[in-house]
């Protein structure tokens, strides 16, 4: 595999993760409209289905940090993180 197969395939990760993004939303959305409540799908959500154990700090500052991550919107997160994939390898393919 060239550098340019490695592009595409970063390119099309970044893709899917924006329209997986798109789709956490749209979901969202859709549950909105049936029930009239917006269901909070945040990252500390994925960290619990996942398995991972909640994340206990010594430090104060740390832990009040590490909440406020977890409580960051997973739909968001994941397009945001696509749209970096992205626009990384489209700018690296212009340069």
């Amino acid at each position: 595999m060239g550098v340019h197969d490695y592009r595409n395939i970063i390119f099309l990760t970044g893709v899917g993760l924006i329209i997986g993004g798109l789709c956490v939303f749209g979901y969202q959305g859709f549950q909105w409209l049936q029930t009239g409540f917006w269901p909070r799908i945040d990252i500390g959500g994925l960290w619990l289905w996942f398995g991972f154990a909640e994340p206990n700090f010594t430090s104060p500052w740390v832990q009040k940090m590490a909440l406020g991550v977890r409580s960051l919107p997973l739909s968001l997160i994941i397009a945001t993180f696509g749209i970096f994939l992205s626009l990384v390898v489209f700018w690296r393919h212009r340069a």
